[in-house]
């Protein structure tokens, strides 16, 4: 994800040269919650001595329209702090093209400090690394191991490994880069583990938002989760090299695909923006159409299980 680092602009030029300088020293991020499409968070970085008591960031477009705002659940903005905003209706898209973020304190009593912002993107602009999870939160030590397999909303495994307690390690972790998308995670029990109060599930290194972690049953768990779903990008680790081998468009009412290779077009799935399965239909000809008539107008995702390649499109639906 593009690192946005805001400056700071003040509100009125009566406000103390302290505080400029202290609001100087502040950065923050704006980026949607990784696992619930309902917030956007807010990361700030604070280098000053201030603490800014019982912070609430807001954030504003260009017309003064609150976009999102946050709950006071924090005593004050460390060297490095995160807060939750709810979106407002008045947001819409994946972008802020213009406005300000302020940092208001003690439960929105006094306005501190107010940063511009201009074409910020809200979602990842690469792969994020996600942290499959096996923990122990219980008094008892749990020594045993799970194995892990992640899948795409194609049900294709895109990773796999292995998660091991022992008596020096009471929390395992795996790491895979992945884009946004729908996926699910399975979790099965390898050595027998006992004892303890068991985890697994999987978390980012960005925190706010509800994480994707339920209690481990001691033989096996799926967890399903939708991982930054106001995005498009496709639900693979990586792109998929060599010539694009199908064609894929909208137009005239209609989704459109073309094999470019003189074979099948094969396995085709529609799913909208934020991330439901709308079509599933395997196609034996060359040339395939799904008619947009009865679809919600707005974005979707084209995946094509074609031969041994999945290829991903966006089109944009206009019936």
């Amino acid at each position: 994800m593009k690192r946005l680092i805001l400056s700071l602009s003040l509100l009125w030029a009566s406000f103390p040269l302290a505080a400029q300088t202290t609001c100087d020293s502040v950065a923050i991020e704006v980026q949607f919650a990784p696992f619930d499409d309902s917030l956007i968070i807010v990361s700030a970085t604070n280098q000053s001595q201030e603490i800014f008591s019982y912070p609430g960031f807001i954030l504003f477009n260009n017309s003064g329209d609150t976009l999102a705002i946050g709950s006071v659940n924090l005593f004050g903005l460390g060297q490095s702090s995160s807060q939750t905003l709810s979106i407002q209706p008045a947001f819409s898209g994946t972008a802020v093209g213009s406005g300000v973020v302020q940092l208001w304190t003690n439960f929105y009593d006094s306005l501190h400090c107010t940063f511009p912002i201009t074409g910020v993107n809200l979602c990842p602009d690469t792969c994020v690394t996600l942290y499959p999870s096996f923990a122990n939160s219980g008094g008892a030590m749990v020594t045993g191991n799970v194995s892990w397999t992640l899948t795409n909303s194609m049900g294709q495994a895109v990773g796999s490994g292995t998660l091991e307690m022992d008596s020096l390690t009471q929390e395992a972790r795996d790491s895979i880069c992945i884009n946004p998308g729908s996926y699910s995670i399975s979790f099965t029990q390898g050595t027998a583990s006992s004892g303890g109060q068991q985890w697994v599930g999987v978390s980012t290194a960005v925190y706010g938002g509800t994480v994707p972690m339920v209690m481990f049953n001691g033989t096996s768990e799926t967890i399903p989760f939708s991982f930054y779903s106001q995005c498009s990008l496709p639900t693979t680790v990586q792109d998929i090299p060599g010539k694009k081998a199908v064609q894929i468009y909208a137009a005239g009412g209609s989704i459109r695909l073309n094999s470019l290779d003189g074979t099948a077009i094969g396995a085709v799935r529609l799913v909208s923006i934020n991330g439901s399965l709308v079509v599933s239909k395997n196609f034996s000809s060359e040339t395939a159409e799904i008619i947009a008539a009865d679809l919600v107008p707005g974005i979707y995702i084209v995946q094509v299980q074609h031969g041994q390649q999945v290829w991903v499109e966006k089109v944009l639906v206009n019936p």
